[in-house]
């Protein structure tokens, strides 16, 4: 992870009071980082089921391209609503 975000983790000051918190970090910056991290996964999940498909599945593989095509556009459409936010 970015060592300069991972600085900023775990902790919000308020007033002048430091405040340590654990959990799901729901700020904006978390939320944009979480969002990242998805948005990738589901692209390398559909490169590495392509590519088993390609190498390991025998037969008609028009199903499983048209999922993986119907997966990568619901993804973008999603990626663009992230980054609008």
């Amino acid at each position: 992870m970015n060592p300069v975000s991972q600085r900023r983790r775990g902790y919000e000051v308020v007033g002048a009071r430091l405040e340590l918190f654990s959990g799901p970090d729901i700020s904006d910056e978390g939320l944009q980082a979480a969002c990242f991290a998805l948005e990738n996964a589901v692209g390398l999940a559909n490169a590495a089921l392509a590519s088993f498909g390609k190498h390991h599945l025998s037969g008609d593989q028009q199903d499983l391209l048209r999922e993986i095509h119907a997966i990568d556009a619901t993804a973008a459409s999603l990626n663009e609503r992230s980054a609008a936010r």
